[in-house]
């Protein structure tokens, strides 16, 4: 993963991140009309966690 240019990298941090919110508040739903949700709010967790390590990793490849 080290050789992708720091802006795509960017670029799929902040589609990682926000399909996390997304599957979050699909998952908040679920659990609001009572279904099982716990599935989704990993997956939303793993993919903000994601995200969020692709961003700082863009961002440090890009100071350097």
């Amino acid at each position: 993963m080290n050789s992708l240019d720091w802006q795509v990298r960017l670029g799929g941090g902040l589609i990682m991140l926000g399909g996390g919110v997304f599957v979050g508040l699909y998952a908040n739903d679920l659990r609001t009309i009572g279904q099982d949700y716990n599935h989704y709010g990993v997956l939303a967790l793993l993919c903000i966690w994601g995200g969020c390590d692709w961003i700082l990793k863009s961002l440090t490849k890009q100071k350097n």
